[in-house]
C-alpha cells in the first residue's frame, strides 16, 4: 500500500508536466472550437488527437498506454469530457483543459475532510448522484477564501 501511494505521488509530477505542454500553443494539442451539429465547444480538442500527440511527443508507446494516460489526466483533473459524459476515449470526442487554478480548487471543493458535501440527492422524485447544494458551494468558497486566494470581493451591484 505504501509503495502504492509513493508511486502515484510520483506520477502527479509527470501529469503536471503532460498537461502544460499539451496546452501549449506552439508544440500542444490543437485546441480550438469544434462543432457537433448545432452547438460549438470552445477550447476544445479531440480524444484521437490527444492519442497521436501522446505518442509523438513519446509519452506513450501504444494506444492504450494513450487511454490510460489520458483517464489519469481526467482523474487529476487536468482535462475533461466538455459534458461530462465520457471517461477518455480515444475516438472523436470533445475534451478540454482544465486551468491549473481551478484543478487545485476543484480538489479542494471535493476533498471529503474539508470540501462540501458531495451527495446523492431526491428532489421531485428525482434522484441526482454525486451532487452539492449550490449555497453550501458559496458558503464554503467564503469560509476559504484566504487559503483559496481570494482575499478580496466585489462590492454587490444593487439595481
Amino acid at each position: 500500500m505504501r509503495g502504492q501511494l509513493f508511486i502515484e505521488d510520483n506520477r502527479k509530477p509527470r501529469l503536471k508536466g503532460i498537461f502544460v505542454h499539451l496546452t501549449d500553443k506552439a508544440t500542444g494539442v490543437d485546441i480550438r472550437p469544434h462543432r457537433y451539429f448545432l452547438t460549438t465547444y470552445e477550447n476544445t480538442f479531440l480524444g484521437n488527437e490527444l492519442t497521436n500527440w501522446l505518442l509523438i511527443m513519446g509519452y506513450a508507446k501504444t494506444s492504450k498506454e494513450c487511454i490510460d494516460l489520458g483517464k489519469e489526466l481526467i482523474r487529476a483533473m487536468h482535462i475533461v469530457h466538455c459534458c461530462g459524459d465520457h471517461d477518455f476515449k480515444n475516438e472523436g470526442l470533445f475534451y478540454r483543459a482544465v486551468p491549473l487554478r481551478l484543478t487545485s480548487l476543484a480538489r479542494e471543493l471535493v476533498d471529503i475532510n474539508s470540501g462540501v458535501t458531495i451527495l446523492t440527492r431526491q428532489y421531485n422524485n428525482s434522484s441526482y448522484v454525486s451532487c452539492f447544494i449550490g449555497k453550501e458551494l458559496v458558503d464554503w468558497l467564503l469560509e476559504n477564501k484566504k487559503t483559496l486566494g481570494f482575499e478580496t470581493r466585489r462590492p454587490e451591484v444593487r439595481y
